[in-house]
């Protein structure tokens, strides 16, 4: 078998980032891992954007994908108000979980009322939404 022109992970991990081959060639396991997941949330966060605002006309709070979010550092992803209830829904995919500071707003956000939820897929929306809609009328 001749040379792939792909480097073993291991062997990656020890160079630094400069020296690596540029492109894909040069990503470890882990960061192409990452990279995937990235993009699949984006795609979520599309697909779910789009799902609320063109299916139900609901306006949708969210950042764009592309750049640094300037929202408050741990708001959710998505924040609407579904049936007249507050909601947030925090976006992820893969392994991702979420963070401490995002663990702290969305405590913050559920002690002042809003329905919060951890989506990790489009079906997970939909029962999320199912699950608010069903609710007692405030």
């Amino acid at each position: 078998m001749g040379y792939t022109g792909l480097l073993p992970n291991h062997f990656l991990e020890k160079l630094d980032k400069k020296d690596r081959p540029k492109g894909a060639a040069g990503l470890t396991a882990d960061a192409c891992q990452k990279a995937a997941e990235a993009k699949s949330e984006k795609v979520l966060h599309n697909l779910c954007v789009t799902y609320l605002q063109e299916h139900h006309g609901v306006k949708v709070g969210h950042a764009a994908m592309n750049k640094k979010s300037t929202f408050t550092e741990g708001w959710p992803d998505l924040t609407l108000v579904w049936h007249g209830r507050p909601c947030a829904v925090e976006l992820k995919v893969g392994t991702n979980t979420t963070s401490e500071v995002q663990d702290a707003c969305i405590a913050q956000l559920k002690a002042n009322g809003w329905h919060v939820a951890i989506v990790r897929s489009f079906q997970e929306l939909i029962e999320f939404l199912h699950g608010v809609s069903a609710l007692p009328r405030p």
